[in-house]
């Protein structure tokens, strides 16, 4: 099949969603499918000129797709799947409702979606959207471990990571805000993002870690072999999002053995099970964070079942070669039913 892909910039970002879209991408060609990669602005003539069989679109572009598709349909059955993440209604925005019904909408223009997570599946199913789905979890192996690599139970000194954009959603705030209930533990915290996507917010954020003199460092947009060392010289990652899709950083802490305090929102109770791979606490909660938190600083030898647990969670973590071949089968089923 020739297969077109949608998104809005080129796939080289380092955030969950791109890297989704990376893998799946370089799957099918793998498996000999020849793939376009088409970015904004969209266009419909374009996509038709190059006999495209199947298109891809991922949903966050809903916004320019809808009438795209509107258009396109007038002009040729393509199938068209949408690669969901999550819906963008349930970040915190302004007029959500507007948002939820635009997504509704684009939605419904779709032949079929692939979502990344058994709670992004219900909340399509909570708009009507009654589309054949396939739930396919990314993999975690695009990293790997070192040889005879065990993680140690740190002595009195703790490093702390968490990894996102910086942005409200993810709730970065809330652990310094936490952190500062715990003045008499010695701890680190490295916080890795981009911080270009809200320059007001990661301002906050410096601002505050400004109290804590040294101890907070920001590290900005990193991938590949540094962002494995972080996950590997941590001793705790810390995500208290309001709200994820599923929370690719949470799986990739857990296949570095690295135990988890995060947030019980969208895709991330799927991950992390309570009191075994990690800790899992009411979104916006900050006295929940800081006693979780505290759990852990005043008695280290209190993670080592929670490594044990991350160790055995491992082997139930999805390739990304699983997650290729799923998308190929579903993506086959429905040109077939359009053919």
């Amino acid at each position: 099949m020739k297969i077109g892909l949608l998104v809005y910039e080129p796939l080289k970002d380092q955030s969950g969603g791109y890297l989704y879209d990376r893998k799946v991408i370089d799957y099918l060609r793998t498996q000999g499918h020849e793939t376009l990669v088409y970015t904004f602005p969209f266009e419909a003539g374009k996509v038709i000129e190059d006999r495209v069989d199947l298109l891809l679109e991922d949903e966050l572009c809903y916004k320019d797709l809808l009438a795209f598709n509107l258009h396109l349909k007038k002009k040729t059955p393509i199938p068209v799947i949408a690669i969901v993440h999550h819906l963008k209604c349930l970040e915190s925005i302004p007029h959500p409702e507007d948002e939820r019904e635009k997504e509704k909408n684009f939605l419904q223009c779709c032949n079929a979606a692939i979502v990344n997570s058994t709670a992004t599946f219900e909340e399509i199913r909570k708009l009507g959207i009654n589309l054949p789905a396939l739930i396919a979890k990314p993999g975690c192996d695009h990293f790997r471990l070192p040889s005879g690599f065990e993680r140690k139970i740190p002595q009195n000194h703790f490093k702390l990571l968490s990894i996102g954009n910086l942005i409200h959603r993810k709730g970065f705030h809330l652990i310094l805000e936490a952190l500062e209930g715990l003045p008499d533990f010695s701890w680190e915290l490295y916080i890795a993002g981009d911080e270009t996507w809200d320059a007001n917010y990661a301002g906050l954020l410096k601002r505050k870690a400004g109290r804590f003199k040294n101890k907070v460092k920001f590290l900005g947009k990193i991938s590949g072999e540094y962002l494995s060392q972080l996950y590997l010289h941590s001793d705790i990652f810390v995500l208290p999002s309001y709200f994820e899709g599923f929370g690719m950083v949470i799986a990739e802490a857990i296949f570095h053995r690295l135990p988890v305090i995060a947030s019980r929102v969208g895709g991330i109770p799927e991950i992390v099970q309570d009191r075994n791979e990690g800790i899992l606490i009411p979104p916006g909660d900050k006295f929940a964070l800081e006693q979780a938190l505290r759990f852990f600083l005043e008695c280290p030898e209190r993670l080592k079942p929670f490594i044990e647990a991350c160790s055995l969670r491992c082997s139930s973590l999805p390739t990304w070669e699983e997650t290729g071949r799923n998308i190929a089968n579903f993506l086959g089923l429905q040109y077939d039913e359009q053919a």
